[in-house]
């Protein structure tokens, strides 16, 4: 499979040094009705990189993705512009000629297919030239580690694999652009590891890849960006470890007997100035997670028994989305 062309910059040479851009937004919204699902101010992503979308449901990150495939419609756009066509303003086409590969966490094969010859149709339906199609299938089954499997029937493999094939399928038209909707979603955790490794040797081709995920250790493990929506709107843009500095270094948790005691101990915190304040159960249990301490001078001043860790992307998940609610 021939590594993928990179675009050109606003449809002229790419002067040395220059740094692309794969997905260019400004003041981009989507809506349904009256309901704002997303609104983008200004964004852009560098082609090459890795972003993960995250945030709680309906936060907009499917939305996202299905603009940036082009699969739906701004309802208003200054610029939306992805592998250097403005998707605002041109007729739609299909994936492949755009140069993006979707794999979502639902099968899109054929069943009763084998790998190959999925891989195949998705070729010609494609268009990818015939010359092409011999080797682009085998990089693509090297990539995802299925070539000892290409001919087995789709129906029968596992659901790990199957995921790694709709991968498969996805690279074979050698996309720019892959996107990637909760791609281990449902898988054990071996199947998962196995999907992860093939998408971090992906990562050495020079495509881009935005990832909408559930999974903090999956945007932590597999992406260079971080994007945390919620309620359509993108609260914090950055590395993982900004984003996960952003609730600080270390989380205090406190546990209550109960819910009436939970806002009884969160009120006494509250009045002595702490405020970055998430709750959650544990073992069923509800626990006040405190952030953004520098020690625990003021909560040992308040008699409160606590444990400490690290601060993990998850708390800043959390955190973030309890203070935007």
């Amino acid at each position: 499979m021939h590594t993928p062309t990179p675009p050109t910059a606003a449809g002229r040479p790419i002067a040395a040094g220059e740094r692309l851009i794969a997905v260019e937004m400004r003041s981009v919204s989507k809506s349904f009705g009256d309901r704002v699902a997303l609104r983008v101010d200004d964004l852009q992503l560098q082609s090459g990189g890795s972003t993960a979308l995250i945030g709680p449901n309906g936060a907009g990150k499917s939305t996202f993705v299905k603009l940036v495939a082009g699969l739906l419609r701004p309802s208003e756009a200054d610029v939306l512009n992805v592998l250097g066509r403005d998707l605002a303003a041109s007729t739609p086409r299909s994936l492949a000629e755009r140069r993006i590969g979707l794999v979502t966490n639902s099968s899109q094969l054929y069943g009763t297919l084998t790998v190959r010859e999925n891989i195949t149709y998705m070729m010609r339906l494609a268009r990818v030239p015939k010359r092409e199609r011999a080797e682009n299938l085998a990089a693509a089954l090297e990539a995802c580690a299925l070539t000892e499997r290409a001919d087995d029937r789709v129906m029968t493999l596992s659901t790990g694999l199957k995921q790694r094939a709709n991968i498969a399928r996805a690279l074979a038209a050698r996309p720019e652009l892959l996107l990637l909707d909760e791609p281990t979603s449902g898988l054990d955790p071996a199947a998962a590891q196995k999907v992860y490794d093939t998408l971090i040797d992906l990562q050495t081709t020079g495509i881009t890849f935005i990832i909408c995920t559930h999974l903090m250790q999956e945007a932590d493990d597999l992406c260079d960006r971080v994007l945390f929506l919620n309620t359509g709107r993108i609260l914090v843009d950055g590395p993982p470890d900004e984003v996960r500095k952003s609730a600080g270094d270390i989380v205090y948790t406190i546990p209550a007997n109960d819910d009436a005691n939970l806002t009884a101990k969160r009120d006494l915190l509250r009045a002595a100035g702490i405020e970055r304040l998430a709750t959650r159960r544990v073992n069923g249990r509800p626990t006040l997670h405190v952030y953004g301490l520098a020690d625990s001078a003021a909560i040992d001043a308040l008699g409160m028994p606590f444990e400490k860790r690290p601060v993990t992307l998850s708390d800043a998940f959390i955190l973030l989305a309890e203070e935007d609610a």
